[in-house]
C-alpha cells in the first residue's frame, strides 16, 4: 500500500506540472482544440509516467537472473497451524490508516458519482424525448440546459436556438468523453485539490470550443454575446455534464472577443517534450546498475563481506531451504533459489550486508521485493514483503531495516524469501550466515 501511495503522490506531482504549464503558457491562447488535447494528454501521461521504468544500462539484467522470479513459499502440512510469534507491527500502523482513509474517501466519491448518474437517468426517463435534426433532445423541468453523452437536456420552456446550437457542439465534439475521464481521475485522486482546477480547465476549453463553433456557424457575435448576458447563471450539481452556464462566463466573453492567437505561437506546445522528459527522469529512470563507484571495492571477495541474518533469529524458522524441491504451485521439481524464513507479519527485514538498492518495487510473483547489490560479486534479494522503506539507489549499512515481513505475491503465509547471488548465480544463503543462529 505504501508503493500505491507513492504512485498517487507521483501522479499528483505530474498533474500539477501539466496544469501549471498550461496556466502559465497556454491559458490565453485561442488554440482551444490544442489546449483540450494538451490537458487530456497531460492527464494520461500523469498516470503512465510513474508506472514506466527505464534502466540507464543495458547489462542491468546480468545481476538479476530469471531465477529471482521463480521462488515461492512451499506449502507444507500444517504450515498454517504454526505457533504465532510476537508481531512487532502496531495494530493500526500508518499504512493501515492510509488505506482506511483513502478507500473511505474513494467510496464516498463513488457513491456521489453513482447517485449523479442515477439522477440523470431519472430525469431522462421522466422527460419527453424529441429530435432536432440528428440531435436527441430531452425536455426537462430543469432551469438550465446541459449535454450528457449524445443527449441534450433542455428546459420545457422556449429555448433560444443559439443555446441549442451551443449544446449540439458539445455533443458532436464528444466533450462528454473528456468529462467522464476526468471524473474517473477525480475518483482515484479524490484527495487532491489540483484535480478541481484541472477539471475546471478542461471544462472551460469545452465552453470556448462551443462558443467558437456556434459563432463560426454564422451567428452574429453581438447576438451571441447578448444571449450570454441574458442568461441567469445557475450552478449545476452534476459534475460530469457539459453546461451552457459557466462560473467563468467573463472569461468566455473575453475569449470570444479576443483576436486569434497567431499560429507561430503554436510551437510553444513543443515545451511539452522536455517537461515529459524531466518527469520521466524524475520518476521512471532507474539508476545504473553499475554502482562500483559507490561501493568501496570493485573486487570484494566472499571473506571480505560480512553477512548477517536478514531477520531476528529468535523469531524465525527456516521452512524451505535451498535446492531442488516440488514447486507447490506447479507440482513439478524445480530449483528453490533461496530460503524461506517463517515469522509473523510486520517483523523487521534487514539488509544482510552493506550495499546499494538496485530495485525496490512490486512484482506479481515476488510481491513487494528488494534487490541489494553488495559488490560486483554479491547480490541479495528479499521478497513477499508487506511494505518497503527504501528506494532504488539508496545506500545501506549492514543490518539496516529495509522493509517488513509480509505475504504479498505468490505466498500462502507470512514469511521472507531470501536469496544470495554470487556472480549472477543463486547460492545457498545458509553458507553466508554467521555460524550461530
Amino acid at each position: 500500500m505504501i508503493a500505491f501511495a507513492m504512485y498517487l503522490v507521483k501522479v499528483s506531482v505530474c498533474i500539477s506540472a501539466f496544469y501549471l504549464l498550461c496556466s502559465l503558457l497556454f491559458r490565453n491562447y485561442t488554440f482551444f482544440g490544442f489546449n483540450r488535447y494538451y490537458l487530456l494528454i497531460g492527464l494520461a501521461f500523469s498516470f503512465a509516467i510513474p508506472i514506466l521504468q527505464f534502466s540507464l544500462v543495458d547489462n542491468y539484467n546480468i545481476l538479476l537472473p530469471h531465477s529471482l522470479e521463480q521462488s515461492f513459499l512451499e506449502t507444507e502440512p500444517g504450515m498454517n497451524q504454526f505457533q504465532t510469534v510476537d508481531n512487532t507491527a502496531p495494530f493500526i500502523n500508518s499504512t493501515t490508516l492510509f488505506s482506511i482513509i483513502y478507500f473511505a474517501g474513494l467510496a464516498v466519491m463513488l457513491v456521489r458519482m453513482v447517485l449523479s448518474v442515477y439522477r440523470i437517468i431519472r430525469i431522462k426517463n421522466s422527460s419527453e424525448t424529441c429530435y432536432h435534426g440528428k440531435a436527441k433532445i430531452i425536455r426537462t423541468k430543469l432551469s438550465q440546459p446541459f449535454s450528457y453523452f449524445n443527449l441534450i437536456f433542455l428546459p420545457n420552456k422556449n429555448i433560444n436556438p443559439i443555446i441549442l446550437e451551443h449544446e449540439k457542439i458539445h455533443a458532436r465534439q464528444f466533450h462528454w468523453v473528456d468529462l467522464i475521464v476526468m471524473e474517473i481521475a477525480s475518483l482515484v485522486l479524490w484527495f487532491n485539490p489540483m484535480l478541481l482546477l484541472y477539471r475546471r480547465a478542461v471544462k472551460i476549453q469545452h465552453e470556448y470550443l462551443a462558443d467558437a463553433g456556434t459563432v463560426g456557424q454564422g451567428i452574429q457575435l453581438g447576438r451571441y454575446l447578448e444571449c450570454l448576458l441574458q442568461q441567469v447563471r445557475v450552478e449545476n450539481s452534476l459534475s460530469h455534464v457539459s453546461q451552457f452556464y459557466s462560473a467563468s462566463i467573463t472569461k468566455r466573453i473575453r475569449m470570444i472577443t479576443k483576436s486569434a492567437t497567431p499560429w507561430k505561437y503554436s510551437v510553444t506546445y513543443l515545451v511539452l517534450i522536455p517537461v515529459i522528459g524531466l518527469l520521466l527522469a524524475g520518476f521512471s529512470i532507474r539508476p545504473s546498475a553499475n554502482y562500483s563507484s559507490q561501493i568501496e571495492s570493485d573486487q570484494v571477495m566472499q571473506e571480505e563481506i560480512s553477512f548477517v541474518w536478514p531477520v531476528d533469529t529468535s523469531k524465525t524458522e527456516i521452512v524451505s531451504g535451498f535446492g531442488n524441491r516440488i514447486d507447490p504451485f506447479t507440482r513439478k521439481e524445480k530449483l528453490h533459489t533461496g530460503i524461506d524464513l517463517r515469522l509473523a507479519e510486520g517483523n523487521l527485514v534487514m539488509s544482510a550486508a552493506k550495499g546499494v538498492v538496485l530495485e525496490s518495487r512490486i512484482d506479481s510473483a515476488m510481491g513487494n521485493f528488494i534487490v541489494v547489490k553488495h559488490s560486483d560479486v554479491y547480490v541479495t534479494t528479499y521478497s513477499h514483503l508487506k511494505s518497503m522503506i527504501v528506494k532504488t539507489g539508496d545506500r545501506l549499512g549492514r543490518g539496516q531495516t529495509i522493509g517488513y515481513v509480509g505475504s504479498t505475491g505468490l505466498s500462502t503465509a507470512p514469511h521472507l524469501h531470501y536469496e544470495v547471488h554470487k556472480n549472477g548465480q543463486p547460492v545457498d544463503p545458509k553458507d553466508y550466515f554467521p555460524k550461530s543462529k
